[in-house]
C-alpha cells in the first residue's frame, strides 16, 4: 500500500477516482484490496476502488448473502460489462500508472507522513540517523 501511495502522490491524484486494474489485481486478497482502497485520503484521491470480480462474489458468499441475490448481482454486473475477468477488454482510462507487484519491497511509514516510507532493510540505519 505504501509503495502505491507514494506513486499516486507523486502523480497527483487529488480529487480523482482511482481504479486499480490489471493482471496483478487477481492476486491481491480482499484485505489487501481494502487496505489500498481505504488509503485514498493518504494518496489524495476522492476514492480508490477495485473492479468487481470473483473475489467480490467470494466476499458476498463469506458474509452470508443469499445465493439468489448473489446470482442476481453477478448476472447484472456481467450484463452491464462491469464484471472483470482475465482476458476481458481493459476499459479506456484517462491516465495509467504501472506497478509491477514483484518489485514491491516491505516498507514502513508513520501514519502522518505515508510518503516518507522507509524500506525495511534500511530501517535500522534510518532509525539511528533520526536519533
Amino acid at each position: 500500500g505504501l509503495t502505491c501511495t507514494q506513486m499516486l502522490r507523486k502523480r497527483g491524484v487529488v480529487g480523482k477516482f482511482v481504479e486499480f486494474f490489471g493482471s496483478g489485481v487477481s492476486n491481491l486478497s480482499l484485505a489487501d484490496r481494502a487496505t489500498v482502497a481505504n488509503m485514498a485520503p493518504e494518496y489524495g484521491a476522492t476514492m480508490g476502488f477495485f473492479p468487481v470480480d470473483g473475489q467480490t462474489v467470494k466476499y458476498l458468499h463469506q458474509t452470508g448473502r443469499q445465493q439468489e441475490k448473489i446470482g442476481l448481482v453477478e448476472k447484472y454486473l456481467r450484463a452491464q460489462g462491469l464484471f472483470r475477468e482475465a482476458g476481458h477488454t481493459t476499459p479506456t482510462f484517462t491516465d495509467v500508472l504501472t506497478l509491477d507487484l514483484s518489485t514491491v519491497e516491505p516498507c514502513l511509514s508513520g501514519p502522518k507522513r505515508p510518503h516518507d516510507r522507509v524500506l525495511m532493510k534500511d530501517m535500522k540505519g534510518d532509525f539511528s540517523k533520526c536519533l
